[in-house]
């Protein structure tokens, strides 16, 4: 509410710019805007909704937090428009987003560390800007720039009291194959058996006739006697 006096919530009650919403110890609560983000509270968590507005056409829409102390995690639809911007603001730093989903935790002394789960979140600090991107963190202490960027660590440990942990179902998504699909094999050729010529003449059947034996060479012709000359005469 508007106002130094709080009221209990009501559940699916509606909150207006200028609202704020605190949540107790071991309370939670989970504000869904007009664009469809969501913001979760956990225990302990103060916010207010600075501003929310849109134009008529649902371009240029504007939604600014403020976030006093706690832990928020933050569902942001992707922005249309270039006049479009979510921003969470706290007493170190300002978290503009453009479409992704953030944990934001504010200490007691305003300090605030940023844990970005997808897309990327820039934070702001005495006019330094730094993008965060999923799998990274950053911390921003009062009066100083935002620190380095560094990578989440992987803990198996439990999460510490009071950390909202969503419970989203995750997405799967249908990668093409990396792998080279095998080549259709060629059919094997077709071999047509040739036709085997002989090359040794043929035998002739025994049932046919021999052949005739060759003629005889013809006789020499018979020598011819030369007259023999008579004797002289006495």
């Amino acid at each position: 509410v508007d106002s130094d006096v709080w009221s209990p919530a009501l559940d699916e009650g509606q909150v207006q710019s200028g609202d704020r919403i605190r949540t107790g110890t071991d309370a939670s609560a989970q504000l869904v805007l007009f664009d469809g983000s969501m913001t979760e509270l956990s225990g302990e968590t103060e916010i207010s909704v600075d501003q929310m507005s849109s134009r008529s056409d649902g371009s240029g829409r504007v939604i600014v937090l403020h976030q006093q102390i706690g832990q928020t995690y933050s569902r942001v639809r992707t922005m249309s428009d270039s006049l479009s911007r979510f921003e969470i603001e706290t007493p170190s730093a300002r978290v503009l987003v453009g479409g992704t989903e953030f944990l934001t935790v504010v200490e007691s002394d305003g300090t605030t560390r940023v844990v970005v789960a997808q897309g990327v979140v820039d934070v702001m600090a005495q006019d330094v800007r730094v993008s965060v991107l999923a799998g990274q963190q950053i911390t921003v202490r009062p009066g100083e720039p935002p620190g380095s960027v560094q990578s989440v660590p992987t803990s198996t440990s439990e999460p510490p009291p009071n950390t909202v942990v969503p419970t989203r179902e995750p997405t799967a998504t249908a990668l093409p194959p990396t792998s080279t699909p095998s080549p259709t094999p060629s059919p094997a050729p077709t071999i047509t058996p040739l036709p085997i010529i002989p090359t040794a003449l043929p035998m002739p059947s025994p049932t046919s006739e021999p052949p005739p034996p060759p003629p005889p060479p013809p006789s020499p012709p018979e020598p011819t006697p030369f007259p023999t000359a008579p004797p002289p005469s006495p």
